[in-house]
Formats: structure tokens, C-alpha cells, sequence
């Protein structure tokens, strides 16, 4: 068995100093002699089981009779040799520790580093080294296991080194001993197996888990073994029907776990050991993991029903670490229009807009956190670009390394901003608004009123709230009045119409009043809202406003609304009497000139002055009428002929061109060109009328300045 010795001790010793994962070559720009990067996976407990074998593992390293080196793992630096080490190489330690492992062997330094890269990662059983032997010079072949180890915090490799020649059988039972004694040593089970099945080495824990007699163990139970071994495993599975793989790793390395019937789990690791000649052996642990195995259930279950919990909430959640996105709930992708694993790996920052969020100053407030916790109105951007805001609220995993990792939880707030939006705009128009309003409850009593209340009684809010609007009452209105009112509010539930009321200082004003019954969820009426209007000054306003519709403001002509009415009944008297009516359609000539340099307020002082004149030459029964800019229309009833027409219109360009108009210092001489159309002869409505007056003008300036020009189809040609 002392050819296995340095494999299989590489082996144990991987076990019990900690090592795990595998090592990788390093990249093509390190020097090819820098050794290998290795990755590491979590081995707190094993980690913790070196802690309390430390002492007796630096013990085996110093005394064994093997050579051992500790190598750093990039430069292959030799930091610790024990005595055998020292002895084998022919150096003193103070000597070893200032060398590498190039340098105290005949080996090529390339090929070395790449043989020492595949041995630490498993793809290599072992490490031919050529030395020099510091007595009789002669060259000799050892035999390297090397294994990644850690101590602590720190990192390397060990290397287990035996000459390939061996002594005698006091030798190699020495060596049986010593791996005996390191199987010993481990918490896990393990079992040592040769060719053809045959048990060469276990621990007790091994025995003790499995329920071993101790006959089974014995060289030609092998078969026995395995059929024990395969009865206490669940049914369903596979090794059960081929107990063999149990300890048979078939020549390659694996790992597995069973399910045995006592309701335990088994993790199975089985490792082949470096073969020598045509042998081979290998080892197998086997350690309990069913209480891990049911905290992996339990906290498997447990993060599906987290998941469920967060999938079915209204709020999005997103583990950030380091300012990457690692994790995300369904909800928050769906949120930010993003598909199942798009926002992975993004930075926090890609979830803000830019334009409201400033995202440097929130990793400030973050790693500022003194209790761990952050929130924040922010504008977010989905992937589409739309924008809305949510409420964020960003918990520290360690609130004392906030930076390090945080779970964020939005939650879309852009409906609630809408509400808060829509409610400060309502207060803004409740406030702001001209027409007072005055809210009461189921029992008449004023619960609110604003300040156009107050403005229009002037009773201030403390002066009314509690008492009944009834105080504003001027006498005027009998019981029917208010009888009628309050049952068409309980009917239909609403009221309007004209209220006189009396103000603080006694004078009455009448007021436009609409009454709403306000109702909760259920149709019940809660409160009342009056909103009136002071109309006290109604009918001025009305003449003004009825004035204002049917009026140009700047000449009071008559506008276009109005001169179309009128039209409309001459029309229809004319066609009833079989009449003529002439439309006159005026533009004054050079008008812009008038804006540009004498300003439009001469400009309006030139059409107010031609409103005038062209009223005071028509007839009583005629209609003039401004319908924007420079443009007039004249309507002439009760004319006999064109000539009656063609009479009119050099009256009008005579009044207008007559005499200059005086703007102040300035005289402003005016002409006018038109175009007249005829009822019947050229339309039979007044928008046919006045489209064909429109075109006659239009050929009238053509021919100059100051003229009139019937319209004449054939002009359209």
C-alpha cells in the first residue's frame, strides 16, 4: 500500500485543512511560472472543524516523516518545509523559505507551473519532481501530491513529496499507520478501497454510521458489506439496486447524497487515489447532512413563500449589492416593463429618471443610514422610457455597511400623486374661485365656506361655522319659497335659481344659487354644497354681455352675427315681395400702411371714422355692419335697379374719400374698393351673396384704388 502513501495522504490532508473548490490556470498575462488562481466555495463548517484541529495538524506537518512544503499560490514561494523536507532537498529551512519550487528542482519551470496548476485543480494525481541528491549527486524522481489549502485567512498549497523508490515493509507500515491515524482524525466517515472492492482502511465513524458489525469489515465481506450498506437505503433510490456504487467510484470522482430509511441524508463523496502500476484505490467519506439537508428544505420553502407573499403584494422589491441589481420580484419587473431577468446585473441608477433624480445623492443618503432605513419620493423610468413615482424604501441589509447590500421596495404612488394633485387643484379653484360656497351638514349647519363667502355677505368663516344659512336670509322669500326648495333637494337632489339674501352690513343682494345634496358610498346624503354668484348687477351685465355678442366693440356696428340676422329677414321679406336687395362688401384701400406707420391706434381711429361716415350716408332702412379688420358689409333693401345699387355705392366711396381723416398731427386720406352682388339675379342666400360681393371686391382692386365693381360670373372664367 505505500505506493498510494503521498496521494492518498494529499488526500486527507485537502480533507482536514480545509481546502475546497478547484484552481484554474491563471490568464495569458501573468507570467506562466506565477502559479494558479483558485475560487473557493463556503466551508464554514469544515472551516470550523480546522479551527479545533489546527494544533494537531501543524503537529502532522512538522513531524511527519513525509516530506511537506507550503507553497504560496501565485509564485510557488516556499514559506514552510518540515524536517523530512529539509532532509529530501538538502537545504536548511532558513535556505528552503527563500526559494520557490523551481528552484530546488531539475524541473521545467513552464511545465512545472502548468503540472502544479492541474494537480491543485484534481485534473492531476500527482507531480514528478527530478532533484539532485545533495550526497551522492545522483538524480532522483519523487512523487508530489498537492492540495489547496487554507489556514485561517490564509491561502496556498501543500505538498506532500515521497521518493518513488520506498523502503523496506518496517517503512511501509509506518505509513499504514500514519494514514490509519489521519482517518482517525476526521469528523466524517471514511473507508479505503482497493482493487476489486477490497477494504483496505476505515474510521470508526464510518462503522458507527452505517450500524457496521464489525465482521462485515473483515478482508472477504465485502459483498456483505455492500448488501448491509444497501439495506438501509430508501427505496426509489438507484444505488439500491446496485449497491456497489456505494464505494465503487467506477474511476472517476463524484458526489452525491441518499436518502436512507431512518430518515437520514447521506452525502457520498468518493475519490480515486493516484494508481501505481495496474492498482488502483480510492477513498470514500460519508457524512450526515440531514439536519442541513432539512434547513435547505425548510429555508427553500420558506424563500417560496416569501416569493408568493412578494409576488401578490402591491409592492415591487429589488436586492441591490454594491450598486448592481442582483434580484428581482416579478411584481417590480412587471412595474418597470422589464421581462423575467432583464434587470439583473443593470445599476440602481438605470432605474431613475434623470430629469427629477439625482442619483449620486441617493447613494449618499443610503450609505449615510443611521438606523438602516431610507425613503424617498422618486421619479423611476420604465424601460420604454414612460416615467411615474413610487414610494421607495431602501433597507440596509448590515446598517453598518449600508453600501454593501440593501433591499430596495417600491411601491407606484402615481395614482395617490394624482389624488393629491387633483385635491391641491380643487383647494386652489375652492380658494381662488369667484362664486362663494358654502358646505353644511345633514342638518343645515355650515361646515366650510370659502373666501368668496365672505367677500359677498362679509361674514367671516368663524362668524358662521355651526349656524344655519338661514341667518342670511333678507325677508324677501315667503315659507313657501324655502318649502319648495328643500323638497326638490330631498327629491331630486338638487336645487338652482335666484335668492335675495341680506350681507353683514344689512345691504340685500340678489344671488344665483345652485344647491347639490353630496352622498356617501352607500346613497345616503351627507352633506349640502351652495355655490352662488353675486347678480345683483345681472341685468347691466346682461345688456352689456347681449350688447357684446351682436356688437363690434371697437365701432358698435353691428357684427357679423348680427348683419347675418338681419340679412336673413330682409331676404325673406324680399322674396315674399318679389323685391331687389343689394350687399355691399367694402375693404379700405392702404389700410396696412396706416398700422405700420402710424400704429394700430391710428388704425383704429381711421375705422371708427369710417364706421361713422359710411353710417351717415345710407338710408334708415339700409344695414351697415363691421366683420373684421378693414371689411364692412352695407345691405340695401327696397332698391329697383342696379342703378340704385351703383347710386349707393359712389356715395359711400365719395363720404369716405372726400375729405382726409386727421389722426393729431396727421391726415390720413381713405378710399375704399367694393364688390356688390344682387338677390335675385346673383344668389338667393346670404352666404351666396356675400361670397360673391367678396369676389367682385377682389377683381375691383385689381382694376385700382376706389372703385366698385359688380359681380359678373364671367369674371370667374
Amino acid at each position: 500500500m505505500a505506493i498510494y502513501s503521498a496521494s492518498l495522504i494529499g488526500e486527507r490532508m485537502e480533507k482536514l485543512f480545509g481546502a475546497s473548490g478547484s484552481a484554474s490556470p491563471v490568464g495569458p498575462d501573468v507570467d506562466p511560472f506565477s502559479g494558479v488562481a483558485g475560487s473557493k466555495t463556503d466551508t464554514t463548517p469544515l472551516n470550523k472543524r480546522n479551527m479545533s484541529l489546527e494544533s494537531s495538524l501543524e503537529q502532522i506537518f512538522l513531524s511527519t516523516r513525509f516530506a511537506c512544503l507550503y507553497l504560496e499560490p501565485v509564485s510557488l514561494s516556499l514559506t514552510e518545509a518540515n524536517l523530512a523536507a529539509q532532509r529530501l532537498f538538502g537545504f536548511k529551512r532558513e535556505s528552503l523559505v527563500t526559494k520557490n519550487l523551481g528552484q530546488i528542482t531539475l524541473n521545467d519551470k513552464s511545465q512545472l507551473a502548468k503540472d502544479m496548476s492541474l494537480a491543485s485543480s484534481g485534473k492531476k494525481r500527482g507531480i514528478l519532481l527530478n532533484i539532485r541528491d545533495a550526497r551522492t549527486g545522483a538524480m532522483t524522481e519523487l512523487l508530489a501530491s498537492v492540495i489547496p489549502v487554507t489556514s485561517g485567512a490564509a491561502a496556498g498549497r501543500v505538498a506532500v513529496v515521497i521518493p518513488l523508490s520506498h523502503g523496506d515493509a518496517a517503512e511501509r507500515e509506518k505509513d499504514d499507520d500514519f494514514i490509519t491515524a489521519m482517518m482517525e482524525a476526521m469528523s466524517d466517515g471514511a473507508v479505503l478501497m482497493g482493487g476489486s472492492g477490497v477494504v483496505m482502511a476505515y474510521n470508526w465513524k464510518f462503522q458507527q454510521m452505517w450500524r457496521i458489525p464489525r465482521m462485515l469489515l473483515e478482508k472477504g465481506q465485502e459483498k456483505e458489506l455492500l448488501a448491509h450498506m444497501a439495506s438501509q437505503i430508501r427505496e426509489g433510490e438507484n444505488l439500491a439496486e446496485n449497491p456497489l456504487e456505494i464505494l465503487d467510484s467506477g474511476g472517476e470522482d463524484n458526489q452525491t447524497r441518499l436518502a436512507l430509511k431512518d430518515g437520514r441524508t447521506m452525502e457520498i463523496i468518493r475519490r480515486s487515489v493516484a494508481p501505481a502500476g495496474d492498482n488502483k484505490s480510492w477513498i470514500v467519506s460519508f457524512k450526515d447532512v440531514s439536519s442541513v439537508f432539512e434547513a435547505e428544505k425548510m429555508l427553500y420553502e420558506t424563500l417560496q413563500e416569501l416569493g408568493a407573499v412578494i409576488d401578490a403584494s402591491r409592492m415591487g422589491v429589488v436586492f441591490v449589492k454594491k450598486g448592481k441589481i442582483t434580484r428581482v420580484s416579478h411584481l417590480a419587473e412587471q412595474m418597470l416593463g422589464y421581462a423575467r431577468g432583464e434587470l439583473e446585473g443593470l445599476t440602481a441608477q438605470d432605474l431613475f429618471s434623470k430629469e427629477k433624480t439625482d442619483a449620486a445623492a441617493l447613494s449618499g443618503s443610503v450609505d449615510s443610514l443611521q438606523d438602516g432605513v431610507f425613503m424617498s419620493e422618486r421619479l423611476f423610468v420604465r424601460k420604454n422610457g414612460t416615467k411615474f413615482w413610487a414610494m421607495l424604501t431602501v433597507r440596509a441589509l448590515d446598517h453598518k455597511a449600508p453600501a454593501a447590500g440593501a433591499v430596495w421596495v417600491i411601491e407606484d404612488i402615481t395614482e395617490r400623486k394624482r389624488a393629491d394633485e387633483k385635491i391641491r387643484m380643487s383647494t386652489t379653484v375652492f380658494e381662488n374661485i369667484n362664486e362663494g360656497i358654502i358646505i353644511t351638514n345633514i342638518k343645515g349647519e355650515i361646515q366650510f365656506v370659502n373666501p368668496a363667502f365672505s367677500k359677498v355677505t362679509g361674514f367671516s368663516p368663524d362668524e358662521v361655522y355651526g349656524k344655519r344659512p338661514s341667518m342670511l336670509k333678507s325677508g324677501r322669500h315667503d315659507k313657501d319659497f324655502y318649502h319648495d326648495m328643500w323638497k326638490r333637494l330631498v327629491d331630486i337632489g338638487s336645487w338652482q335659481g335666484e335668492v335675495w339674501n341680506r350681507r353683514k352690513n344689512g345691504e340685500i343682494y340678489a344671488e344665483w344659487l345652485s344647491i347639490t345634496a353630496m352622498k356617501n358610498a352607500h346613497g345616503e346624503t351627507t352633506h349640502y354644497t351652495g355655490i352662488f354668484s353675486d347678480i345683483t348687477y345681472r341685468k347691466d351685465n346682461e345688456d352689456l354681455v347681449r350688447h357684446l355678442a351682436f356688437h363690434d366693440p371697437l365701432t358698435h356696428l353691428p357684427n357679423r352675427r348680427m348683419f347675418l340676422e338681419r340679412m336673413d329677414v330682409e331676404l325673406a321679406h324680399a322674396k315674399r315681395n318679389s323685391a331687389m336687395v343689394a350687399l355691399f362688401f367694402l375693404d379700405l384701400d392702404n389700410f396696412k400702411d396706416v398700422n405700420d406707420t402710424l400704429g394700430h391706434n391710428a388704425g383704429d381711429m381711421v375705422l371708427m371714422a369710417a364706421a361713422e361716415r359710411i353710417k351717415k350716408c345710407l338710408r334708415e332702412s339700409d344695414a351697415v355692419a363691421r366683420i373684421g379688420g378693414d371689411e364692412f358689409t352695407v345691405l340695401a333693401p327696397k332698391i329697383s335697379s342696379q342703378e340704385d345699387a351703383a347710386a349707393i355705392a359712389d356715395k359711400i366711396i365719395e363720404a369716405l374719400s372726400s375729405q382726409p381723416i386727421v389722426i393729431g398731427e396727421a391726415t390720413v386720406k381713405v378710399c375704399t374698393s367694393m364688390g356688390v352682388s344682387l338677390y335675385p339675379k346673383d344668389g338667393l342666400t346670404g352666404e351666396d351673396l356675400t361670397n360673391k360681393a367678396d369676389r367682385a371686391m377682389y377683381f375691383a382692386k385689381k382694376q385700382g384704388k376706389g372703385f366698385y365693381k359688380f359681380y359678373d360670373f364671367r369674371d370667374m372664367l
